[in-house]
């Protein structure tokens, strides 16, 4: 995978506008409230971020309240305009509980609606390939529904390595109220009775999507997975998730932040069923945090589980966190 987003450092950016051929864009460290979902109107030599939340409060002499509402506003007005947002944040100014506070406000504002969250450089590329397509096609033929992504630049000059989403409404088709399989596709999700999201891969001369009826959909599940049934025996932890993860399992030393887990175990196949043996570790006075990942990317981070001195661990698994990675 070739890199196609760059960044520059201590405010100099020159060398972007040299290499500016060679990558999607670059970013710099401003922001101007931009949630434009339009990659040519932005200077892809230098492409400020949206916000940039902890040095708003000095820039505009606000308290934080006052910057996460003005945030909240902005990500508000991007949503409903199916725009983007993005904010720039320096590790090393911005306090960890700051930074945590902020991600709540932006999570709460977002609530359930249908908004994805992913790197600069996954959203860059997206913003990119969406661009490149020239028209969609659709049509009938031998019971299936065919639908062609044109592109509008053949001698693409960069590897894409994410894909597109599409919204298919199979109203008044051969498909109307039916299941579907999408062959050739990076997945499906069911919005409702005749409308789906597709993911099409990139194909520089134009992606071949075909859609058949089935009796057994396996559509794309974007639900945080659930762990239950979890216990203890001696020093293994034992559980189940209801859809297959990837887990980690972290520890605290008792009372002090989630920034200071260490990552004990981690099991990286996809499982519903895990044992993760912990013997090797000392768990007195831990908290220990258990980490789940499905294969759709949602993740869920687990309550603390508080382990005495004798290291028995007391598992309260009715409380959780969860995201949508």
């Amino acid at each position: 995978m070739n890199p196609k987003v760059a960044s520059y450092g201590y405010g100099r950016t020159s060398p972007g506008y040299i290499v500016k051929n060679y990558f999607i864009g670059i970013r710099n460290a401003a922001y101007n409230y931009n949630y434009a979902y339009d990659l040519s109107l932005l200077d892809r030599g230098s492409i400020a971020s949206t916000t940039r939340q902890h040095d708003m409060a000095s820039d505009l002499s606000l308290c934080m309240d006052e910057v996460h509402k003005l945030a909240s506003s902005i990500l508000e007005s991007a949503i409903i305009e199916r725009g983007w947002y993005s904010d720039f944040t320096h590790w090393h100014t911005s306090p960890y509980k700051e930074y945590e506070d902020f991600l709540i406000t932006i999570r709460n504002q977002i609530g359930h609606r249908d908004v994805i969250s992913m790197t600069y450089g996954d959203a860059i590329e997206y913003l990119y390939l969406k661009n490149l397509v020239s028209h969609i096609e659709q049509y009938e033929y031998n019971n299936e529904l065919i639908i062609k992504i044109f592109f509008k630049n053949k001698n693409n000059l960069y590897e894409i390595d994410t894909y597109l989403s599409i919204n298919i409404d199979t109203s008044d088709s051969m498909l109307d109220s039916k299941d579907i399989v999408a062959i050739n596709s990076l997945g499906v999700r069911k919005l409702s009775n005749n409308h789906f999201i597709i993911n099409v891969p990139y194909v520089k001369n134009g992606s071949l999507i075909i859609l058949r009826q089935t009796n057994s959909p396996q559509y794309m599940n974007l639900n945080p997975p659930i762990i239950y049934s979890i216990q203890q025996k001696n020093k293994t932890l034992i559980f189940k998730t209801d859809q297959p993860t990837k887990i980690v399992v972290y520890s605290v030393h008792k009372g002090k932040e989630l920034f200071n887990a260490i990552a004990l175990e981690r099991n990286v196949a996809f499982e519903v069923n895990h044992k993760v043996n912990l013997i090797k570790f000392d768990l007195k006075n831990k908290d220990l945090y258990i980490g789940a990942m499905t294969k759709e990317r949602a993740s869920l981070l687990s309550k603390k589980y508080a382990c005495d001195i004798n290291e028995n661990c007391l598992f309260l698994i009715s409380a959780k966190i969860a995201s949508k990675a």
